[in-house]
């Protein structure tokens, strides 16, 4: 018996130091490109699978789920929010989701082993060591049971179908993000209320009189303009002229973070942004623009001050635009970094 407690302690023994060799050696394989062993993905993947299974079995699933409505909102959630990553019938895969491993299934295989209350559960709490973010601290539950409705409703879709639910979708909730989640200090859920204050400190009037209600602008932005008409449109929560302004594949920086497209900044700190600028002065310092050829590139200095969400703001914020020119002759948005601290 000694014998065999002395072995099995040596064999702990091996197999702590080959852990601790694996791991310090830098030995461990965390590249996307490798693929697991069978048996190690089979194992992982039931693990994921029971897990699911008995955490969501307490979940109630509501009874108007597949009402036209939320069919449409859950069609806009998930076109902001899901579609670069699980690829919508008819569309290409992103570069972003052939990168992933595992690899995230289209659209159409989202529900084709899970009930709606699985789903939920996936969505509201994530899945770690997968792409998969959890939604749940950050939307509400009607958002999130919303995408589980359109979720349902696209396993019978073509990519007409789809395309047209979401041209309806787009229709509907362009004006603005709609989420009542909040994305930190200066979020704020309803970006439609409150006066709002422009570099000069007044409501808005004539400042803009190259703009009608709307936002549109009658002219085109140019590498001068395209600072000021961003922000115009984000203090007035214009999200229609703003994507006019920005290229689809936008690349944004900001507060340490990276979104990557114009949907993606929708889905995340553009409500927030929305709702700040409106509240708050925005007084230009300084402007720098260099063109290079079909490129621009334009440096702007500003100070932002105010009060929001009853607290005094008083913040010195530059921007940088990468802007190119199309081949309609427009400008357009390709890069913006955001950085800003307490002014001095």
């Amino acid at each position: 018996m000694r014998n065999v407690l002395i072995g099995l302690f040596l064999a702990v023994l091996a197999a702590a130091a080959l852990v601790l060799l694996i791991v310090f050696g830098g030995r461990f394989p965390v590249s996307a490109t490798a693929a697991e062993p069978v048996v190690i993905q089979r194992l992982i993947h039931t693990a994921y699978e029971q897990s699911v299974t008995r955490q969501s079995a307490q979940i109630t699933v509501p009874d108007n789920l597949g009402e036209d409505a939320n069919v449409l909102r859950g069609a806009y959630n998930f076109q902001a929010m899901c579609s670069l990553c699980h690829t919508p019938p008819g569309a290409e895969r992103s570069v972003q989701s052939q990168g992933m491993n595992p690899s995230p299934p289209p659209l159409q295989e989202l529900l084709a082993e899970r009930t709606p209350a699985e789903a939920f559960w996936v969505i509201e709490n994530g899945v770690r060591m997968t792409a998969m973010p959890a939604f749940g601290p950050t939307h509400e539950n009607e958002e999130l049971w919303a995408l589980i409705a359109f979720l349902q409703d696209s396993r019978a879709q073509d990519s007409d179908g789809y395309r047209t639910l979401v041209s309806k979708a787009r229709q509907r909730y362009s004006a603005g993000d709609g989420h009542g989640h909040s994305h930190g200090e200066y979020a704020e859920s309803d970006v439609n209320q409150a006066p709002h204050h422009h570099e000069d400190g007044e409501h808005h009037n004539d400042e803009h009189a190259d703009a009608d209600r709307s936002g549109h602008h009658h002219d085109a932005a140019t590498p001068t303009t395209m600072s000021a008409r961003m922000s115009h449109a984000l203090s007035e929560g214009d999200s229609a002229v703003l994507q006019d302004l920005l290229a689809e594949d936008v690349l944004i920086f900001e507060s340490g973070g990276l979104e990557d497209g114009f949907a993606d900044y929708a889905s995340h700190h553009m409500p927030a942004d929305m709702a700040f600028l409106r509240r708050i002065q925005r007084k230009p310092l300084s402007q720098k623009i260099f063109e290079l050829g079909d490129h621009a590139l334009v440096t702007s200095r500003v100070r932002l001050s105010g009060e929001f969400k009853d607290k005094p703001v008083d913040l010195l914020s530059t921007e940088t635009l990468l802007l190119k020119l199309t081949d309609d002759g427009e400008w357009k948005v390709q890069h913006i970094h955001w950085s800003s601290g307490e002014a001095r």
